[in-house]
């Protein structure tokens, strides 16, 4: 008998619900993935107020073989609305696309409340000086940060944005 590997699936959910559903469908035994974004809320004579959103609103990865009928569980699990589908097949994911969100979870790039420190070892990860290292001088507006990056036999002061750095061990 023929045994489809499992292959990662996009999972559409109700709104704000993405936790609950992937908690919900990880306790019917398949692995599930759901990045969120953490932030800072900062309003006017208050404390900032820490939280997370989901950083695709509505919807998760899960990992299961199409051929399998098992899959069909998950459309009962609490929070998920539906499975994203072709001719009622699921569609499957890349496993790269979800490999690299992973690692972009994994390395801090969906934590707004952490921007990298003054003093701090980068490397460029996209861009023009993709591949370069610098230290981070200071924060600018928005997600940008001032880095200066060795070239050329000198020094060089670039803005760049934060989802294009990476922090290297010291």
């Amino acid at each position: 008998m023929f045994h489809e590997k499992q292959r990662w699936h996009v999972v559409y959910t109700s709104i704000n619900a993405e936790a609950i559903a992937s908690a919900e469908i990880a306790k019917l035994g398949f692995p599930t993935f759901c990045p969120f974004e953490k932030r800072i809320r900062r309003l006017p004579n208050r404390k900032p107020h820490a939280y997370q959103t989901a950083y695709f609103p509505r919807y998760g990865f899960v990992q299961f073989a199409a051929t399998d009928c098992n899959w069909t569980s998950i459309l009962g699990a609490k929070g998920v609305l539906d499975i994203l589908r072709n001719n009622a097949r699921p569609l499957p994911v890349s496993d790269h696309v979800v490999d690299a969100l992973k690692l972009a979870d994994r390395i801090g790039l969906f934590d707004k409340t952490k921007p990298p420190s003054v003093g701090m070892t980068v490397e460029v990860t996209a861009g023009p000086f993709s591949g370069l290292l610098g230290k981070i001088m200071r924060a600018r507006t928005g997600d940008r940060m001032e880095v200066l990056l060795a070239m050329f036999g000198a020094e060089v002061s670039a803005t760049i944005p934060l989802a294009a750095l990476r922090e290297m061990a010291n």
